[in-house]
C-alpha cells in the first residue's frame, strides 16, 4: 500500500521594503517535523550541493524524521528506522536519482546521494551527517 503526499510549493515571506520594492525570503523546509526539544532527539541541519536536509534523529530508537529538498523543492517529510534505511526516489524535471539515509558503525548517520541534475552534473557518494 502506498501513501501519497502532495507538495504544492515553497513557503515564501513577502514584505514591502519601500515604494515599489519587495523582498521575498524562502522559509525553512522543516515543515511538519516535530520540534527537537526531546532529550533523545538530535537535530539535523545538513546540505550538500542541491540537497538540504532538516529534522532529527531519535538516538534511543534510531529513528529519523527529516524534510528533504532538492533544488529548493521540498520532497516531503521522511520517517523511518535508520537500521533498515530510509530513502526516496527523486523524479523531478531537473533532478533524478535517489537519496537514502542509513546507520553506519553503529552510531553514525550517513546519506547516500545518487542524483543527476540537468544543468549541474551529478552528486554521487556517501556522506556522514552526524555522530550519535
Amino acid at each position: 500500500m502506498s501513501e501519497q503526499e502532495l507538495i504544492l510549493g515553497a513557503a515564501v515571506n513577502l514584505t514591502q521594503q519601500e515604494s515599489g520594492q519587495y523582498k521575498a525570503v524562502q522559509q525553512g523546509t522543516a515543515i511538519g517535523i516535530p520540534p527537537t526539544n526531546d532529550e533523545t532527539r538530535k537535530s539535523i541541519d545538513w546540505g550538500f550541493g542541491p540537497v538540504k536536509v532538516s529534522g532529527y534523529v531519535d538516538t534511543d530508537r534510531l529513528e529519523i524524521g527529516v524534510n528533504v529538498s532538492v533544488l529548493g523543492i521540498s520532497l516531503g517529510t521522511l520517517y523511518g528506522n535508520l537500521q533498515e534505511g530510509v530513502g526516496v526516489d527523486v523524479d523531478l524535471f531537473l533532478a533524478k536519482g535517489e537519496i537514502k539515509f542509513y546507520l553506519k558503525n553503529g552510531n553514525e548517520v550517513w546519506v547516500h546521494l545518487g542524483l543527476q541534475v540537468t544543468f549541474d552534473g551529478s552528486y554521487e557518494g556517501d556522506y556522514k551527517i552526524i555522530s550519535l
